[in-house]
């Protein structure tokens, strides 16, 4: 059983995490860095980093996500650590090269001003590089991983009172009918779920659209074992 910042250090660093200790502003942590590591004037860096922060009776995960952070509470820590592996995992994904076949390190993103993604591959052992372009949004598989690696995220929203207010609503979440009546029932609450771009995306639309008694109340993060944020 993992009880110690040691046990959980051990354990990451096994399966091939290069975790460590750090006490600092979150206090006595367990730093996880995530992403394909790259060194920048001798220093290696990440694209990501999560920490394991105890408290007096459980472990949180903290991970910035895209200028928010995601608040993930446990009441053990190798709870906390089976999450933050399989996060971990989902960050240092590899795709074959195509100039060498060998394991290319993969990373993508998604555009937040139109449904827009990109996708790298670099290769450690040729350094083949390639980015591209594309629209629309995420491939399944990558949207699979994107969830995995930084949550899904809802946009919280008041119950519309006039009927042009739900037309406003319809439109921007591209409802039928019967899914328009399904979202009346669960208003006021989260009236869309995704990825936290296609969540931003919505939140930065419905924000010029809404009355202001109306647009988004914010943000609620969705850990992926269907624990809720604090």
């Amino acid at each position: 059983m993992l009880r110690t910042h040691a046990d959980a250090i051990a354990f990451l660093q096994a399966a091939g995490v290069t975790a460590s200790r750090r006490d600092w502003v979150l206090g006595d942590t367990v730093v996880v860095p995530l992403g394909h590591a790259s060194t920048r004037d001798g220093i290696t860096v990440h694209p990501a980093v999560a920490w394991l922060v105890p408290a007096a009776d459980s472990w949180t995960i903290h991970q910035p996500v895209a200028q928010l952070e995601r608040k993930l509470s446990f009441p053990t820590l190798g709870e906390a650590c089976d999450l933050v592996l399989v996060i971990a995992r989902a960050f240092a994904v590899f795709r074959s090269c195509h100039a060498c076949n060998g394991s290319a390190q993969l990373d993508f993103g998604e555009r937040l001003r139109s449904p827009e993604f990109w996708v790298a591959l670099r290769c450690p052992d040729c350094g083949a590089e390639v980015e591209s372009d594309d629209t629309g949004p995420l491939p399944d598989d990558l949207r699979a991983l994107e969830l995995t690696r930084n949550g899904t995220w809802s946009v919280l929203v008041a119950r519309p009172t006039e009927a042009s207010q739900w037309d406003v609503l319809r439109n921007e979440l591209r409802l039928d009918l019967p899914s328009l009546v399904t979202l009346k029932g669960s208003l006021p609450g989260a009236a869309f779920t995704g990825t936290v771009t296609e969540a931003s995306r919505l939140w930065m639309s419905l924000s010029k659209v809404m009355p202001a008694d109306l647009q988004p109340a914010g943000y609620q993060a969705v850990a992926a074992d269907g624990r809720t944020s604090s």
